[in-house]
């Protein structure tokens, strides 16, 4: 615990100083009033979190996600904070996982997620169909600026080439391409395969067979157990999936998602 908390508070006043620098090096076509703007948000959002003022913290941390999606990694990660500390597991849970997401190699991110996972009743963990993160620690956009990269080099590689014939160019072109395939794994995964997931975020929510409580019951989950969603349309429930052999619906506002 005392880690968590330490890591907390040491985290935020190092993200207040990267923010401030972030801001300072915005791209030109946002505007100074605006950028000023979010970074008085940020602040004013850490001051709250110090005073002990989490609501007010988490509403401001909030208003910022609609702001620079650059930021996004930072702002989940003080939101799963600010949940923790006002005592909503699951809400924290489920920010910590968004702030993986954005900063998958991040040494506090992890280690509050699977703090917070060791805290909660039901031992399930979402998994998506394939998931290459293992091997491959990096967020959408890296993976496709990656990709795309190397993509650009292999071309690049096959017309010198084609147009000088040296065999450095040719290893270049055969290098390019193997990272091409390499890269192509966690792109497509993040394109095609991964699925929404949400987090429980009351005390106890029950799982039916259908839609609606006359619907026959069949198991329950807890407070920070996480689930993929497969369908969202229908209004006020959601089906979800544990794993294989735990699937049944939702309601929606059970969840975080």
């Amino acid at each position: 615990m005392n880690r968590l908390m330490m890591n907390n508070k040491g985290r935020i006043t190092f993200t207040s100083v990267i923010f401030s620098f972030f801001i300072l090096f915005s791209v030109i076509s946002e505007s100074h009033g605006e950028a000023r703007k979010v970074r008085g948000d940020f602040l004013k959002a850490n001051k709250f979190y110090y005073e002990g003022r989490y609501s007010d913290a988490i509403k401001e941390y909030k208003s910022l996600l609609e702001s620079d999606e650059r930021i996004w990694g930072e702002v989940h990660f003080n939101l799963g904070n600010a949940y923790f500390r006002a005592g909503e597991l699951g809400k924290a849970l489920f920010h910590f996982k968004k702030s993986s997401e954005v900063l998958p190699r991040d040494g506090d991110v992890k280690y509050n997620l699977e703090y917070l996972r060791s805290k909660t009743k039901d031992k399930v963990e979402s998994k998506p169909f394939l998931d290459p993160r293992g091997l491959f620690p990096l967020n959408k956009k890296e993976t496709a600026t990656l990709l795309i990269g190397f993509w650009v080099l292999f071309w690049v590689g096959s017309l010198l080439q084609l147009l000088f014939k040296y065999e450095s160019f040719k290893w270049v072109r055969n290098l390019s391409f193997f990272f091409v395939l390499l890269f192509a794994i966690p792109f497509l995964n993040n394109a095609f395969w991964e699925r929404d997931f949400g987090v429980v975020k009351v005390s106890k929510a029950s799982v039916f067979s259908g839609i609606g409580k006359d619907n026959v019951k069949l198991f329950v989950l807890h407070e920070g157990a996480e689930v993929n969603l497969q369908d969202q349309s229908e209004k006020g429930w959601v089906r979800i999936e544990v794993d294989k052999n735990k699937k049944g619906w939702m309601r929606k506002q059970d969840l975080i998602f």
